[in-house]
């Protein structure tokens, strides 16, 4: 298997983890036994392009990690989009601020989540610079944003 191959396997095996829980770090060496790379050198790949975060590496060729917005962009961009289209379009027919975790429908619990797809639509410009508090987010539409839902509302179905 050739590194492109490994890193999608990875990323893939990462972002099903991710939406079982987004708070725990995972080992890539059991997503690579069958992959014939050293997890210490893929990782030092998936590191490099931003595809992973809070990455630590294990003695006896462990490495640990979650996998990043870029990561999950890589492997599911549709997981972000599929977020801000019900994001915008709430924004836009309310006209007011929002709490994020409220509007995508997740618990507390799930605030990584919730702080990855705010952080991502913000990147984007479609929203202003959020207010975070406790395990939540309070997120307004940006022009940005109002353009955004203009363009694509008619190819959303929800």
């Amino acid at each position: 298997m050739d590194l492109e191959e490994a890193k999608n396997e990875v990323l893939e095996a990462l972002f099903e983890k991710y939406k079982e829980n987004p708070n725990l770090d995972y080992n890539i060496a059991e997503d690579i036994k069958e992959c014939d790379h050293e997890p210490h050198k893929l990782g030092k790949h998936l590191v490099s392009n931003r595809w992973v975060k809070n990455h630590q590496y294990q003695p006896l060729d462990g490495f640990v990690c979650q996998i990043s917005i870029r990561g999950i962009n890589e492997v599911a961009p549709e997981y972000f989009e599929s977020n801000v289209s019900v994001i915008v379009s709430v924004l836009k027919t309310t006209g007011v601020k929002q709490n994020a975790t409220a509007l995508l429908g997740l618990e507390e619990a799930d605030f990584t989540k919730v702080r990855d797809i705010v952080e991502y639509m913000e990147r984007k410009g479609l929203i202003e610079k959020p207010t975070y508090f406790a395990l939540d987010a309070q997120i307004e539409l940006s022009l940005e944003g109002q353009d955004y839902y203009e363009k694509n509302k008619g190819g959303w179905l929800f």
